[in-house]
Order: C-alpha cells, then structure tokens, then sequence
C-alpha cells in the first residue's frame, strides 16, 4: 500500500533514513534526526509544496519518496525536484519505485509544474537506476559534479 506520508510516521521514516544514508556514499557525513524529522513535518504540513508517500506492506514500512516543487530562478514556471527515494533492499527490484514515480508525476502536475526532475547521488545501483528513469521516460540532462574542500 502506498499513502501520503503523515506526521505518525516520521520517526519511522527519519530511521528508514538513516538506514539509507549508511548505505550511501554520503555514510562519512552526519545524520541529524532532528533536522530530518522537522523536515519531515515540513512536508506533511505542505503538500502544495512538497510531495511524501509512504509504502508499507503487511503492516511494515519498506519505502518512501519525497519531493519539493520550486519557481527556476530565471522565471515562474515550477520545477518539480525528488529529495529521496528509498526502499529496503530487500522489497527493490519490483514494482514500487514505478508506483512511486508515477504518483511523483501526478503531483507535479496537479501543483502545476512544468517539469519533474529527477536524480541518483547516493552511489546505490546507478546504472540500474539510469536505465529504470530512462524506460519511464525520463532523459539524461546535464551532469553533476562535486568536490570535497575540506582537504585544500
């Protein structure tokens, strides 16, 4: 089952979180439960604004997607931008990202977006992943780099 994300849920999903945030390559940065957890409230408390579903399965939560809506700094056409999928490893391979994706997409044009963007960063399956936005019909657009500073 696939719902709207409420505000019962977020310690939940703040630990599903986590639980991907090891598994990324993000695992060396820090992890604030309650940053996370006001932002979950942000996105339950705006749904105009802000997109979050919850899969759960006999009871058990196994997913999550979230995404925000935003004007392009050059104009006011909205954007609709992903901030994190997940699902547990073990329920992946099925049809549940697509549900997921397509609900996204659905939301994206109810609030009146222009566009869905879409990303990976987290290092997990991205080719996999690559393939999987491209059969629902998304295109490779642009690219993203990143340097660490800390170092010089």
């Amino acid at each position: 089952m696939i719902r709207d994300m409420e505000h019962e849920d977020i310690p939940v999903l703040v630990e599903l979180g986590s639980a991907m945030h090891q598994e990324s390559r993000y695992r060396h940065l820090d992890y604030d439960f309650d940053k996370t957890e006001k932002m979950g409230h942000l996105i339950v408390e705006n749904r105009q604004k802000y997109f979050g579903k919850v899969a759960l399965k006999d009871g058990e939560y196994i997913g999550m997607m979230s995404a925000f809506s935003m004007e392009y700094f050059f104009g006011h056409d909205l954007l609709a931008a992903d901030l994190i999928t997940y699902i547990k490893p073990e329920h992946r391979g099925g049809l549940l990202a697509a549900r997921l994706t397509k609900m996204y997409e659905k939301w994206a044009r109810d609030v009146g977006c222009t566009h869905v963007s879409i990303a990976t960063s987290t290092g997990v399956g991205t080719e996999m992943m690559r393939k999987f936005y491209v059969r629902l019909g998304f295109e490779p657009w642009g690219h993203s780099y990143k340097k660490d500073v800390r170092y010089g």
